[in-house]
């Protein structure tokens, strides 16, 4: 899953100045997900995700702003993240329960003067877990899917890698025709990232830097 999975069109906002929906956190899902796994989705996919996250909106509280839950919406997202990683049996506990409780912790850490000091705050806590959580992740999707062709362990590009590990996600979580067919959608999403990772508008063709084994992106599934 992806941070933007955790919103929802809030139909009471007008568009942004560019004609899209505003959005608003999805408050019944994060709801859920303390009670127990989605229909769909599996905890692994929602950990990383939300894991995500937390760690973005906090490092934009706590630097440049932008964050985009209220306080009281980041006090109900860490308890879902707590409840999601013990239903894997991971033990996760931050010093802080919400954006103000966070802000009082870095004060008394003594980083009320860099945004330097917070981002590596958010990194002693979240680094370790995110590589914990992908490893984990990796390691269950060589086990039920077949191995790339490729020798390689990744493409080397995030925008790409990031779309292959969605569709994998996806594919190991569906059940239903619906399910399958979903599938497809996240297909595209690789070859759209590919695309633009390779080609470039300026001169019309591929990228100098585009060594890459391209074999690597052929669906595992």
């Amino acid at each position: 899953m992806r941070s933007d999975d955790f919103f929802i069109d809030d139909p009471s906002a007008s568009p942004d100045p560019w004609g899209r929906p505003r959005q608003q956190v999805n408050v019944p899902m994060l709801d859920a997900l303390r009670r127990g796994p989605l229909d769909g989705s599996d905890d692994m996919a929602v950990a990383i995700g939300l894991s995500r996250l937390l760690h973005e909106d906090l490092e934009a509280f706590g630097t440049s702003g932008g964050e985009r839950m209220l306080n009281d919406e980041m006090r109900l997202a860490i308890r879902a993240q707590r409840a999601v990683l013990a239903r894997l049996g991971i033990t996760f506990e931050l010093p802080w329960r919400d954006l103000m409780t966070f802000r009082s912790h870095w004060i008394g850490k003594g980083c009320a003067n860099s945004y330097q000091a917070r981002r590596d705050l958010l990194e002693q806590h979240f680094e370790p877990l995110h590589t914990r959580l992908i490893d984990r992740e990796d390691r269950e999707l060589r086990s039920v899917l077949a191995e790339p062709v490729s020798p390689h362990a990744g493409t080397g590009w995030p925008q790409v890698d990031e779309e292959i590990r969605e569709l994998t996600r996806r594919f190991r979580s569906s059940t239903t025709p619906q399910d399958y067919r979903a599938v497809g959608t996240h297909c595209m999403g690789v070859l759209e990232a590919l695309s633009r990772t390779v080609y470039t508008e300026v001169t019309g063709g591929l990228r100098a830097d585009c060594s890459v084994d391209l074999r690597f992106c052929l669906v595992r599934a």
